[in-house]
């Protein structure tokens, strides 16, 4: 376990990139996860909770702005439906909002990949990532996110998550 850790730690120092946001998470109702996601320039912390069976809150601190956005569920497949992501970002010059949609599909067993896509006025995102399961409510993340906001950043990031 000591090993991982110091390897999950390297990692993390050396992920590229000018920002990272939350990665899709599967919950059961009512659970809520908190993680953080980051990189050599900017940190994601994030906390989700689903209140229904199909609804997902969340709010998370990327850098200096801060996301408060909700998922729809499609299906009650628990985490492996559709989702609709609807949310606003704020930014130090001004607000956005967007709409989104994200797909997660399990690869094996405790491991599962997810692609994400945001679009707003001022803002456009592209996710694609892997979270794999270390224990029953622990789970690390690894993504590759592009934004054009202001320019274009895009990098790698690497993450924890634990469901309470």
């Amino acid at each position: 376990m000591r090993k991982i850790m110091v390897l999950l730690s390297a990692l993390f120092f050396i992920t590229v990139g000018n920002s990272f946001a939350a990665p899709i998470t599967t919950l059961d109702q009512q659970q809520i996860v908190i993680g953080i996601v980051g990189g050599s320039v900017t940190d994601t912390y994030y906390l989700e909770q689903k209140i229904t069976n199909n609804v997902t809150l969340g709010i998370q601190y990327i850098d200096s702005d801060v996301d408060c956005y909700g998922q729809l569920d499609f299906s009650n497949d628990t985490g492996n439906s559709p989702k609709l992501i609807i949310g606003n970002r704020n930014f130090d010059s001004g607000s956005t909002t967007y709409l989104g949609a994200a797909i997660k599909a399990p690869i094996s067993d405790g491991l599962d990949g997810y692609a994400l896509v945001l679009a707003g006025k001022s803002l456009q995102e592209l996710q694609v990532g892997i979270t794999s399961d270390i224990n029953e409510s622990v789970f690390m993340n690894l993504n590759y996110r592009l934004v054009k906001h202001h320019g274009t950043d895009q990098g790698i990031g690497i993450g924890l998550g634990c469901r309470i």
